[in-house]
């Protein structure tokens, strides 16, 4: 017979503590779930008390069991965001049974449920519930489902934006700065799978928003806004809640791949390219999507329609062509030749260096800067053309310009976790990234054998890794 000695009990004890502490902790600080409350009642209109409730998650068959109270009310808590099929059955009544219950993200869904006198084992269909008043909570808002997102033509693949087809939306010179109800931008809060998405530093800084973890939109399911009379589980991080959810896997498996592409062959030149004679930029988008969910492990009876997953990835290199421009010295001038007007009013020219030699000074150009300025020479057979500076002499300086390559490489890869452990605890954790590299081709120079990386170059990556216990 195995025993267990007091301290090793007492540790595991601790450490299961320490666990459901921790997953509670998590269930607190990330709202990802949502529920359904209604009330039972009869032809009179009368509650009926005791009956039982069975509500089945349509797209993984997991069941949930509960029943009405005295007051014929039933709830069903930390619920994700779906689909369901409530039936409900009493003694001396028909079993009713309502088909679909949209339930979204963050919200809590009423249901009405009308019992007709009958057996028991007499079945009432009904096919979707009826639209029903929210009357417990004032929150004002609407959701943008993903079925919605793939019958509108969008110019992109970025979920977010579709924020902005909500009533009250409010924008100026690009969708970065909208708001909502007339609200100042700090006020706005951006959640991803509950956690939140937004970058603080563009709280006030009229670009807020914005949100650093991806929102693509094959892997977000919906786009929830809430406007007004937020609850106190949301409404401390902002006046508006935008929350952004996740796909999930379902009971079977599901896969979709797809291409996005753009040309420069399909689009027009610019005006000031065509006047200066210049051909289009290059400018093209690869989007190579690919995503798979379904249920995880189910050939381990403990994970049998109890572990489901989906993963997505999203690859977006972008070659393109841009034209740069930098300041250069005219031959001339680099020989120390420089033109300027004198007062009267003709134009004179002094070699600075036979000044210098004049009056004893050196007069060499230094061998460094006529290395540097010989690798710019030769860079000049790359160029495009020179165009003048503002309030410049063209015998002193003219900007030389370039089409430099540029290719731009962004990827999104998304996974979450779905686990109903037993009938009342599961566990849910999604993980969505942003990588993208914007250094290649940022260079000084036509031909430039490096890579220099400025204020709008660089290799960024930003994440969001929620995870929720409920039970």
């Amino acid at each position: 017979m195995k025993t267990h000695t007091l301290p090793n009990v007492l540790l595991r004890a601790f450490v299961h503590a320490a666990v459901i502490a921790a997953l509670a902790g998590a269930s607190l600080a990330q709202i990802t779930t949502t529920g359904i409350r209604g009330i039972v009642r009869d032809p009179s209109g009368a509650v009926v008390p005791n009956a039982t409730i069975k509500l089945t998650d349509n797209s993984t068959g997991i069941e949930y069991t509960t029943v009405s109270s005295s007051d014929g009310g039933f709830l069903f808590p930390n619920l994700q965001f779906g689909s369901y099929k409530l039936s409900a059955s009493a003694t001396g009544f028909q079993t009713t049974v309502i088909a679909t219950i949209a339930v979204e993200s963050g919200r809590a869904t009423d249901v009405s449920v009308d019992l007709k006198v009958g057996a028991t084992g007499d079945t009432v269909q009904v096919a979707a519930s009826a639209e029903q008043l929210n009357t417990t909570t004032a929150e004002v808002g609407g959701t943008i489902s993903n079925k919605l997102v793939q019958n509108l033509p969008y110019n992109g693949r970025d979920g977010l934006n579709f924020a902005t087809l909500i009533a009250g939306n409010m924008r100026s010179s690009s969708d970065r700065n909208s708001t909502f109800n007339g609200l100042p931008n700090a006020s706005l809060n951006i959640t991803v799978d509950g956690m939140n998405n937004n970058s603080q530093r563009f709280k006030s800084g009229g670009t807020s928003f914005f949100g650093f973890a991806p929102a693509r939109i094959d892997a977000i399911e919906e786009v929830s806004v809430s406007t007004t009379g937020l609850g106190a589980d949301a409404g401390g991080e902002g006046a508006m809640q935008i929350r952004m959810t996740t796909k999930r896997g379902t009971e079977q498996y599901h896969g979709k791949v797809l291409y996005q592409g753009s040309n420069e062959a399909l689009n027009a030149n610019s005006f000031f390219r065509n006047l200066q004679g210049l051909p289009r930029n290059k400018s093209r988008n690869h989007n190579a999507v690919g995503s798979i969910g379904g249920p995880l492990l189910p050939f381990f009876e403990r994970f049998k329609n109890k572990l489901f997953f989906f993963a997505y990835y999203e690859a977006q290199p972008a070659p393109a062509t841009s034209t740069f421009q930098q300041s250069v010295l005219t031959a001339s001038a680099q020989q120390g030749n420089f033109t300027f007007l004198g007062t009267d009013g003709i134009k004179h020219t002094v070699n600075v260096l036979d000044v210098a030699r004049a009056a004893g000074q050196t007069s060499a150009i230094d061998p460094t800067i006529a290395g540097i300025l010989s690798k710019i020479n030769a860079s000049q057979s790359a160029a495009s053309g020179f165009v003048p500076i503002s309030g410049i002499p063209t015998e002193f300086m003219t900007n030389m310009q370039w089409n430099q390559a540029l290719n731009t490489m962004q990827s999104y890869p998304t996974a979450r976790v779905d686990y109903q452990i037993t009938p009342t605890v599961a566990w849910h954790g999604t993980w969505n990234l942003r990588s993208s590299d914007f250094t290649s081709g940022t260079a000084v120079y036509p031909n430039s054998p490096f890579d220099f990386v400025g204020p709008a170059g660089g290799n960024i990556h930003s994440s969001a890794t929620p995870y929720v216990a409920t039970s």
